[in-house]
């Protein structure tokens, strides 16, 4: 959550900008996740993989330390983050997941929906004209996440593709060293 509060202020900021230049209608335009072209986003430092419509959101490039990628749609009003993180601070995975629950609380977003797992948590939400949803998942004593958001008028869309997403976000591969 830590890292997405960070790429919540860039969304903001993209999303005004694409209201300014991109007058589009909705995001999503009602397709079905088959419609989409679909690429694979993987990164090499935390080995995992996520898969996303290539036609609807734009990777940004990975940050100079290689923890992920964020993507935006073209009107800048949807975005999706996948990162990895050592776990540094100490805290146990518990920890991250109520914390998270409450940083997306503090972003004004109701939880919806929350479930946690001994190594896996997915929390959502709505608040603001918006849809949250986080998938967090220990594996190795790395957590590696995926967080959508995205409008509601978008949302019929949008669940569908959260929800292959979230299905095809690998974070299991071999680590090449």
């Amino acid at each position: 959550m830590r890292w997405m509060r960070a790429t919540s202020r860039i969304a903001a900021t993209f999303a005004l900008l694409g209201l300014l230049l991109l007058p589009s209608p909705c995001v999503a335009q009602t397709q079905s996740p088959a419609q989409h072209k679909w690429e694979r986003y993987t990164n090499v430092r935390f080995a995992f993989s996520i898969c996303y419509p290539s036609d609807l959101l734009i990777g940004q490039g990975e940050p100079t330390n290689s923890d992920g990628q964020k993507f935006l749609s073209r009107d800048g009003r949807a975005y999706a983050a996948v990162a990895g993180i050592y776990d540094v601070l100490g805290q146990s995975f518990k920890d991250e997941y109520l914390s998270d629950i409450k940083d997306a609380q503090d972003e004004r977003f109701k939880i919806t929906y929350r479930v946690f797992k001994q190594d896996w948590f997915v929390i959502s939400g709505a608040g603001n004209g918006k849809i949250y949803y986080q998938k967090s998942v220990l594996f190795e004593g790395i957590i590696k996440s995926l967080w959508l958001e995205y409008p509601e008028d978008a949302r019929a869309d949008f669940d569908k593709i959260t929800e292959k997403m979230s299905a095809c976000f690998h974070t299991n591969l071999p680590r090449p060293f």
